[in-house]
């Protein structure tokens, strides 16, 4: 007796493989068994799907987010919380007449809303950056912990919490409980990116755990912070538990080309995880260049590529609506991805890449793996890309979480 029995649908194996009309049985949250025309006893008759050669993928994994800053923007002619980027003082201000319950409060009612439309939308796992400010304090990931638990069933959050002097004594604690999965910072906005590197590098030791950082995110062609990462990576022999967001630098105008070419080289010689935030950086970056990095040359030379959605609806980016494969389409657009070839290396980018990035072994479509899917109505990645498909069905841990954009609570 199995859970569930997918039938006839087109399963995306990888990039080159796509196996067409094939049955997946799923039991006890994981892939039992894949093959034509399989045979088994389904307890409830509604759950054998149809696929009618649809494409059935592992779930999205969407590993670079800022969901307690979600739905910030002002609607009465104040300060948001982002508002003065260079002036944290002063964009803190607005918020300074909170009691810690109403930013609770809001925290939770935004980033729930991020939540459920990540679900909707075919992603079952989020990494978040979680916000530190003297506004703030450490309420943003007392939020996510809650968050955690309300939709467990539905979505893993995984947090990437820097360790700002501030509130060390208080993030250390978190991270002995195990509510801080990634080390993040932001080196690049400090003149000694050294020392904040090194701190990074240092917490991420002390607590064993991988890194995830904001880096080179500026319109200024200089790459020394991302160099300085790139070192410490391989002096701490720290190769595949790293990842760096944004990296734009790469791509400013009057960068050395010579020097860039060299790190992009080294990035891939390390199969570093580096997360493009396409629509993010294109909102945020001058408006004479493009602003994302350099996502083809960094693949070529062997970085494990994600494309994420970054900002929802903040002072950082006014859109988004947590939907991968429009992040996956204009990603596709900016970086002139066209053929079937590219468009299937740019869903990677939001599904087997992301899992590699969010430290996800037990993922994809093989017997075994962890039965995090979702059927697209669309018959290959392409289609899906081009079309902005619609998410038939959604499954995490072998349960049925959505179906046709609706939330299946448990």
């Amino acid at each position: 007796m199995i859970d569930y029995l997918i039938k006839q649908a087109n399963l995306f194996i990888n990039e080159s493989d796509i196996k067409r009309e094939m049955d997946v049985a799923i039991k006890d949250g994981k892939i039992a068994d894949v093959g034509k025309q399989l045979e088994y006893d389904v307890e409830n008759p509604q759950n054998i799907i149809q696929g009618k050669g649809k494409l059935l993928s592992p779930a999205f994994y969407d590993v670079h987010m800022h969901i307690d800053e979600s739905f910030t923007m002002d609607n009465d002619d104040t300060l948001s919380i982002l508002a003065a980027i260079d002036n944290q003082e002063k964009s803190n201000l607005k918020y300074f007449d909170y009691s810690d319950d109403d930013l609770l409060e809001m925290m939770l009612k935004n980033s729930s809303r991020v939540v459920e439309m990540c679900i909707k939308n075919g992603t079952t796992l989020i990494k978040t950056n979680v916000l530190f400010t003297p506004a703030w304090k450490t309420i943003a990931l007392e939020a996510m912990m809650i968050l955690r638990k309300k939709y467990s069933k539905h979505c893993v959050i995984q947090t990437s919490c820097g360790f700002p002097l501030l509130f060390e004594k208080d993030l250390d604690n978190a991270a002995k409980k195990g509510e801080i999965d990634f080390v993040s910072g932001y080196p690049y906005m400090d003149e000694t990116y050294w020392l904040t590197i090194d701190h990074i590098f240092n917490k991420a030791k002390q607590f064993d755990l991988p890194i995830d950082i904001h880096c080179g995110e500026a319109d200024v062609p200089d790459i020394s912070s991302f160099e300085y990462f790139l070192d410490k990576t391989e002096k701490e022999n720290m190769q595949g538990k790293v990842s760096c967001g944004h990296l734009t630098a790469l791509s400013a105008i009057g960068i050395d080309e010579k020097r860039a070419n060299a790190a992009i080289e080294r990035a891939g010689a390390i199969n570093l995880n580096v997360v493009t935030l396409t629509s993010c950086n294109l909102y945020l970056m001058s408006s004479n260049r493009r602003g994302p990095t350099r996502v083809r040359e960094l693949m070529d030379a062997g970085a494990n590529i994600s494309i994420c959605s970054d900002n929802i609806r903040d002072t950082f980016r006014p859109y988004g609506n947590c939907n991968l494969l429009e992040e996956a389409l204009l990603t596709a657009k900016v970086h002139k991805f066209c053929s079937r070839k590219e468009l299937r290396q740019v869903f990677s980018m939001i599904t087997y890449n992301s899992a590699k990035n969010a430290l996800v072994s037990d993922y994809g479509l093989s017997t075994g793996c962890k039965a995090d899917l979702v059927l697209l109505d669309a018959a290959t990645p392409e289609e899906a890309i081009l079309d902005n498909a619609a998410k038939l069905n959604v499954w995490k841990d072998g349960k049925m979480i959505a179906r046709d954009g609706n939330i299946i609570w448990q």
